[in-house]
């Protein structure tokens, strides 16, 4: 039986929420046999399914104001090729990703033509065939990062996917960058005091003390965490909302419903505190910051005085 089966997969290492998408599966398969009239009725109504949230394997973070700006800077000095992008390219792929909140497959299939930067309202556009929706979306993003956006396109030929040397392992990708600029940030303390603080602190680690994870995926949350913070709020079915909250409900139960205008409105102004420039001019959402003040740090950061503040 399929109850059966199911529960021989979570015996076997699956986890709940792998269950419930092969759940999810047959029952839609076996809705699809009632509506065609193929079975007098259907024998999955009554199997609910099962509680994810008491056998998580993964638990993502989203990333601090501060190490986006530190991960930035750090991976787009560097030159040489590294998991199929430049130095230059990851670091647009990890501002695209934040300002967007596209998933790996949607960022992938990006061309110069999905990007429309100069109306009133910039925009980037994911075709059906690779929206996990299977709809065309359309995405509005920040005028800021328009404004990067634009020189580097110019230098990217029409037709072609940006990001299609883009490493399968984008975890992977992003964990070397994250050391990479764990490691420059913990080289800049200003004397040996900060330094071993900043060496224990969880700040650009991987997994933290507590066991939460920073991977590809974290993007998308720290994406939905600065509409959160910025009051702007979505639910599934909201027309043109800031994400396509096909799993929003799974990631923030608490999201409550926004119009349309707002949602426009806020994409500008979500969170002023939340969106800010490094110093090399490069917009960056930072979903830990809440409209009330700063973001709990790891460790005390000493400022350069001669750096921008974003606070």
């Amino acid at each position: 039986s399929v109850t059966k089966t199911i529960a021989r997969l979570h015996d076997e290492g699956a986890s709940l929420r792998t269950c419930n998408a092969y759940l999810r599966s047959i029952k839609s398969f076996t809705r699809w046999l009632l509506a065609e009239k193929r079975i007098p009725d259907d024998p999955l109504t009554g199997i609910k399914q099962f509680n994810e949230d008491s056998d998580r394997r993964l638990e993502r973070r989203p990333f601090l104001a501060e190490e986006i700006d530190e991960l930035l800077r750090s991976t787009q000095e560097y030159s040489t090729g590294n998991h199929g992008l430049t130095g230059t390219d990851r670091a647009m792929l990890y501002r695209v990703a934040l300002g967007t909140g596209f998933r790996t497959r949607e960022l992938r299939s990006l061309t110069p033509e999905s990007f429309d930067l100069d109306g009133t309202t910039p925009q980037i556009t994911v075709e059906a065939a690779y929206s996990k929706r299977r709809r065309r979306d359309v995405q509005t993003i920040r005028a800021d990062l328009a404004d990067e956006l634009r020189p580097w396109l110019a230098t990217k030929p029409q037709n072609k996917l940006i990001f299609e040397r883009m490493a399968k392992a984008t975890a992977r990708m992003l964990r070397t960058d994250l050391i990479k600029a764990r490691n420059k940030w913990i080289a800049a303390a200003v004397d040996q005091e900060e330094r071993l603080q900043r060496e224990e602190s969880d700040f650009l680690r991987h997994v933290d003390s507590s066991g939460k994870v920073l991977d590809f995926h974290a993007i998308r949350h720290t994406y939905i965490s600065g509409i959160v913070a910025g009051n702007a709020s979505v639910r599934a079915g909201t027309a043109d909302p800031p994400t396509r909250p096909s799993d929003v409900c799974r990631l923030l139960p608490q999201i409550a419903t926004t119009s349309r205008r707002c949602l426009h409105r806020n994409a500008d102004h979500v969170c002023s505190e939340s969106v800010a420039h490094t110093s090399s001019g490069s917009a960056w959402w930072a979903g830990s910051t809440s409209c009330r003040g700063r973001p709990e740090r790891s460790v005390p950061v000493r400022r350069d005085a001669s750096r921008p503040q974003h606070w």
